[in-house]
């Protein structure tokens, strides 16, 4: 069984920043990063251009087509570090 963790949850930790935190900077709601995180929510363009911005990565490598979060392979991240 593969574990599938979002980039942008993986950018977030890695920066030390709470989702609440996140929240504030975007101008979104905890929730919603919980659920965009999650891939319960499709994100807005301008929102996902913020936070691109602040995870210094781009919407594309973030989000897919559908404004859903990307999940990635835990393992496959582990082997390319």
């Amino acid at each position: 069984m593969k574990l599938q963790v979002t980039l942008l949850k993986m950018r977030r930790l890695g920066k030390g920043l709470t989702q609440k935190e996140l929240g504030s900077i975007v101008g979104i709601p905890q929730s919603h990063i919980s659920m965009i995180e999650n891939r319960k929510m499709v994100i807005r363009s301008e929102s996902m251009a913020i936070i691109a911005e602040i995870m210094n990565d781009s919407v594309d490598r973030l989000f897919d087509d559908d404004g859903l979060a990307r999940e990635w392979d835990i393992e496959e991240m582990t082997r390319r570090s």
